[in-house]
């Protein structure tokens, strides 16, 4: 059978990831002042990739004998060669998936829908005319095995009641994106190609009241065989060119044993990889970083979301002390290592003034990259509940994780649109920083 994964965007002057946020998505909007829009537009120009689960998916099918193919757009010339229609969901483009979905039901087509955010709120798609896969999708194509048959009985919500150890999945066809969008895998306007994948799946930290990554994995970490994640790597290198990787793992060295696992693989491979991981403060000892570090990592990306305590305590984050954050921040950075550090601003207890001592903390780590979100309960998480009646907007696709989304009890949409504005202006203006980056660019990926 004929698979096309389409992969639809909204029109808009700032970049959309559906792969970030646990796959819920994320409109890259910084600001509105000059700096800001200049790193909206940096980074739509520069860092793009689809959703990682979409590509597994297009990986398990090839596998199976199916032809699959990617888009971004849809020919309506070319629709009757396709039996199957796959559309990855996000929260950041639903409006933009379900006009698409109402457009393709009138060729009666097959159209399957994926992704954590339609997993939490199918209804929206089904309405439309797709059919929509609850869970994880890697799971259902792999252990269905679909054939015409089995794809002309699904109808409504289909159920993924069994979970394949990801050691058992293909490789995802990152090669069929790759060829038809070759320039998706640039990152920071260097020359050198990039390729996301996974080491492990699950979150178990409490910030899942308002966080989105659990809503697909769960709650409990997987690991994949270090050995097998080398192979991928070592696949993409041979096949593609990429010696260079981003995990996204939501917290990769949760598991000390296997990331030190994995580090001995691929320092005894000799293949030299750089690579990019995101993780929690809590789960990188110094020893750690040193055996990352040797195993090709250059940037490590956490997560400190405020320097106000019990505005975190509120919101159910999961954090260590200030002090103690800015102290590992140091010792990492004195090993070369490039941080990336994420703030949140509007969190239930903010106020302008901790929202400015957040500002503040963050200029004064100074690390090489800085990012501001807002705040935003999501449907389908727990933290929802409690801000339903307090939506102020009618389109999914406002929640993009960077607008205040609700009627927030101490600050505005202006206010949050100038603490934004603020925030960059202050971090990416200060000479320290300036001074900081052009030393760095020696090491960067090469």
């Amino acid at each position: 059978m004929k698979f096309l994964i389409l992969d639809v965007y909204p029109k808009r002057s700032f970049r959309i990831s559906k792969d970030n946020n646990g796959g819920y998505g994320s409109s890259n909007k910084y600001g509105t002042n000059l700096i800001s829009k200049a790193i909206n537009w940096f980074v739509k120009k520069n860092i793009d990739w689809p959703p990682l689960s979409s590509v597994h998916c297009a990986g398990i099918l090839r596998s199976f004998g199916h032809d699959v193919s990617y888009s971004r757009e849809i020919s309506y010339e070319s629709i009757n060669d396709i039996d199957c229609f796959i559309i990855p969901s996000s929260i950041v483009c639903s409006e933009t998936e379900i006009n698409v979905i109402k457009k393709l039901s009138e060729f009666k087509k097959k159209i399957l829908v994926i992704g954590p955010f339609a997993t939490s709120n199918p209804d929206i798609y089904t309405k439309s005319g797709g059919v929509v896969i609850k869970g994880e999708p890697e799971m259902f194509f792999y252990s269905t095995k679909l054939d015409k048959n089995k794809l002309t009985k699904l109808n409504g919500i289909v159920e993924t009641d069994k979970i394949v150890s990801l050691d058992d999945l293909p490789l995802p066809a990152w090669d069929i994106i790759f060829q038809k969008y070759p320039s998706m895998f640039s990152l920071l306007s260097l020359k050198q190609k990039m390729i996301p994948l996974l080491a492990t799946r699950g979150c178990p930290y409490s910030c899942r009241f308002y966080c989105t990554y659990p809503l697909q994995q769960g709650s409990k970490v997987r690991q994949r065989d270090p050995k097998l994640i080398l192979n991928e790597m070592k696949h993409w290198k041979s096949t593609l060119g990429v010696n260079f990787f981003i995990f996204r793992d939501p917290v990769f060295s949760i598991n000390k044993k296997h990331t030190l696992e994995l580090c001995d693989v691929l320092i005894k491979s000799n293949e030299n990889f750089q690579f990019i991981i995101e993780t929690h403060l809590n789960n990188l000892e110094i020893d750690l970083v040193k055996k990352l570090k040797e195993a090709g990592m250059i940037m490590v990306k956490v997560g400190v979301e405020s320097a106000v305590s019990n505005v975190k305590k509120d919101a159910n984050r999961f954090s260590i002390d200030e002090d103690v954050t800015l102290k590992k921040i140091r010792e990492i950075e004195s090993l070369d290592i490039h941080v990336t550090t994420m703030f949140i601003l509007g969190y239930p207890k903010d106020t302008i003034e901790s929202c400015r001592e957040t500002i503040q903390y963050a200029k004064h780590i100074n690390s090489i990259i800085t990012q501001f979100t807002v705040f935003t309960p999501y449907p389908g998480t727990p933290a929802f509940e409690g801000y339903k009646n307090k939506i102020v907007t009618n389109n999914y696709e406002d929640f993009t994780m960077y607008n205040l989304i609700f009627r927030h009890k101490n600050l505005s949409i202006k206010d949050i649109e100038d603490l934004k504005n603020e925030a960059y202006r202050k971090c990416y203006l200060n000479p320290n920083w300036i001074r900081k980056y052009f030393n760095a660019r020696r090491s960067l990926p090469h």
